[in-house]
């Protein structure tokens, strides 16, 4: 062997080296970051569903399960027959590169991104009156528009003593809700003048009424309309914050 050859052997020999120690001091960081929910624990009556179901997970309910499984929950069943187009990218976690991509194949990867153990399984279709394998875990999360679906989904959790919860959201408004409404309409997502900060909203109220005992909340523009003195009357008392 030459001097150059041995010169680039013991080069590339450095680098593989280098990386493989690297690449194994990295699996073992993510092996021992496991989050730590000892604070979270503290949290009175608060209980997180460790397992649910995600009917819809386009702008609504990709939230409710990114969300819970940043809370803690460790197995999840994703339905969702639809494909990402660029409105998504406007309401919803999902990246560029997910353009074209299942909702529910890239949901899942999402969340694997920030929560590797979490247990998911997808269903690239639609969820039916008729469907008895769509109901897994503690709670159902309704993303859809069809108000026979939604009124049956409700129906039917309670006869399983599953949380039921609905979040929807357009313009400035958001809520959530434990029970099928009668009175809201829904459109489809292409049709709504929506933004994510609404989507997220909506997301939020959902994930703390599917863990709370409170479960029913609207948020309008008119709702946050307080003065400066009025919060902070309202936040006497209220010493454990964060920021």
């Amino acid at each position: 062997m030459s001097d150059i050859e041995r010169r680039d052997f013991l080069v590339g020999a450095t680098t593989l080296a280098a990386t493989l120690a690297a690449a194994e001091s990295a699996a073992g960081q993510s092996m021992a970051a496991e989050p730590d929910y000892s604070l979270q624990s503290q949290v009175k009556g608060l209980t997180v569903p460790s397992s649910l179901t995600i009917i819809g997970t386009g702008g609504f309910g990709c939230w409710p399960a990114l969300f819970l499984a940043l809370s803690g929950a460790k197995e999840m069943l994703l339905i969702d027959p639809a494909m990402i187009d660029p409105l998504d990218l406007a309401r919803a976690p999902f990246r560029p590169s997910d353009v074209g991509k299942s909702k529910v194949d890239a949901l899942a990867d999402v969340i694997h991104t920030f929560r590797p153990n979490v247990r998911i399984t997808t269903q690239r279709r639609f969820a039916l009156i008729e469907d008895t394998d769509i109901y897994f875990g503690e709670a159902i999360f309704d993303g859809t528009n069809e108000r026979s679906l939604g009124e049956h989904l409700s129906k039917e959790a309670a006869r399983r003593n599953m949380r039921y919860i609905q979040g929807f959201y357009g313009g400035l408004h958001a809520a959530a809700s434990d029970g099928f409404l009668s009175n809201a309409t829904f459109k489809r997502g292409a049709e709504v003048p929506v933004w994510v900060g609404g989507a997220i909203l909506a997301g939020v109220l959902s994930t703390y009424g599917a863990c709370t005992a409170a479960s029913n909340f609207l948020f309008t523009p008119d709702d946050s309309k307080k003065s400066r003195e009025q919060l902070d009357l309202q936040l006497t008392g209220l010493s454990d914050m964060d920021k």
